[in-house]
């Protein structure tokens, strides 16, 4: 068999010959690559993520390219090469153009106190300033009437005008259509409507140029200088609503959580809350829902709003009234322990009474002063541990206070002494039954009841 292996070397190297023989890849040719373009025209095409092999690094100037004389401080890296490169020439320039006297400038100015006036800027027809230092100021077309040199015509002789629309106010150049419109009792944007704003559902508050744009109450919003005197940007909402003691119609021009009381907005308790059930009447002073009104038309304490046989606490909570300095459960023994004793017979009872069952006042104390001092936790323990007169007690009410106070010196067990109740009080100082935690009575001022 004869072999064949020499004829296929041949013919995959006349092959390779056939491929070699291609055009190659030069600059401006951009037949391999359909992605790379010379749209300068500059003979370099244009360096882009789509095309790699690109040299020119701005295919938009014919001006920019590899190997084209680099302009120091001009802005613009002309040879792209490294950016633009910084002149190291002295340079006299004092409107800061970069045009003015000296080699590291980019030319001379024929005005060097004005910016904007140099080689480079684009002249503004008869405005009296020769804007790129050409030598004179160009006129501007025959068709435009321009007065107060803004780029806007008058109605009627204005097609040839650099920016198109109608001067409304050929005399002030701030009065043109591209203005923006301002409080001031001028249509400053020509558009045939005086001071309006920009913002949604907003207005102008006057037309003094001290008078701003403001949201209308309700009115979206993002921050308080968007809302006029009296109200700020209710960021619960994103609108602007009235203040607290602004006037209004209803709750929703107030503040989110205020209420409209009156014609009022306002935050008081009673005002925004409503009180029902057993705590049916609203307390603005203490801000909270209580059982009766301490006070009445009738000038009574709100006895009536509570049970037969108690009263109403200074607080709003009924309770049953005691007299401590009244009290006389020994006869012909000293006062304060005599007071001491009917404290005891108090919190005995509210203990038999309450325990088990929900929270709820015992009594409200009278500590009139006729009691010397403070009734004190201390003053309490010794009476009962160390006077044997407590022997007068029935054996539920001493079991009971053994339940509360345990065994010796202020070991506590289920009573929670909070202050002290103080001489010439009006039920000032409660006991109450409390389970929120465990089961324990409470000696403490009425305002910390909390049924």
């Amino acid at each position: 068999m004869r072999r064949l292996y020499p004829l296929i070397a041949i013919l995959f190297l006349a092959a390779g010959c056939a491929e070699g023989s291609d055009e190659p890849l030069v600059e401006g040719n951009n037949t391999q690559q359909e992605a790379c373009e010379d749209r300068d025209d500059d003979g370099y095409l244009g360096l882009s993520a789509q095309c790699e092999k690109g040299s020119d690094c701005d295919d938009s100037d014919p001006e920019i390219y590899p190997g084209a004389e680099e302009v120091c401080g001009d802005g613009r890296d002309n040879d792209c090469r490294q950016g633009d490169e910084p002149c190291e020439q002295d340079c006299i320039d004092h409107d800061g153009d970069r045009y003015g006297d000296g080699e590291g400038c980019l030319g001379p100015d024929c005005d060097d106190t004005d910016p904007n006036v140099n080689p480079r800027q684009e002249e503004v027809c008869d405005n009296g300033t020769d804007d790129d230092c050409d030598g004179i100021d160009n006129p501007c077309p025959s068709d435009c009437t321009d007065a107060d040199g803004d780029g806007f015509g008058v109605a009627g002789s204005n097609t040839d005008c650099p920016s198109t629309g109608d001067d409304c106010d050929d005399t002030n150049e701030l009065i043109n259509p591209d203005a923006a419109e301002a409080c001031n009792g001028v249509d400053d944007n020509c558009d045939g409507t005086i001071d309006e704003c920009s913002q949604q559902n907003a207005s102008c508050t006057g037309t003094e140029t001290t008078d701003r744009c403001v949201v209308a109450i309700g009115g979206p919003c993002q921050r308080d200088g968007e809302c006029g005197e009296g109200a700020r940007c209710d960021t619960t909402v994103s609108e602007c609503r009235r203040v607290e003691g602004e006037s209004c119609t209803d709750a929703a021009e107030c503040l989110e959580g205020f209420a409209c009381d009156g014609g009022v907005c306002t935050g008081d308790f009673c005002a925004v809350n409503t009180c029902s059930g057993d705590l049916g009447h609203c307390d603005s002073d203490a801000q909270r829902c209580v059982e009766c009104r301490h006070w009445d038309a009738n000038a009574n304490y709100g006895d009536d709003d509570c049970p037969s046989g108690e009263g109403c606490t200074l607080e709003g909570f009924c309770g049953v009234p005691v007299q401590i300095s009244n009290s006389d459960p020994v006869p012909n023994h000293e006062p304060l322990t005599n007071d001491i004793y009917e404290m005891s017979l108090v919190i005995a009872d509210c203990w038999m009474e309450k325990r088990g069952g929900s929270n709820d006042l015992c009594a409200a104390l009278y500590v009139s002063s006729d009691v010397d001092s403070p009734i004190t936790e201390s003053e309490m323990d010794a009476a009962f541990y160390d006077d044997r007169l407590l022997d007068f007690l029935t054996q539920d009410r001493y079991n009971a206070l053994e339940d509360l106070w345990g065994h010796g010196l202020f070991n506590l067990k289920n009573i929670d002494w909070r202050s002290d109740p103080q001489p010439d009080t009006l039920f000032e100082y409660c006991v109450w039954y409390d389970t929120t935690s465990t089961d324990e009575v409470f000696v403490d001022k009425c305002a910390n009841y909390t049924p």
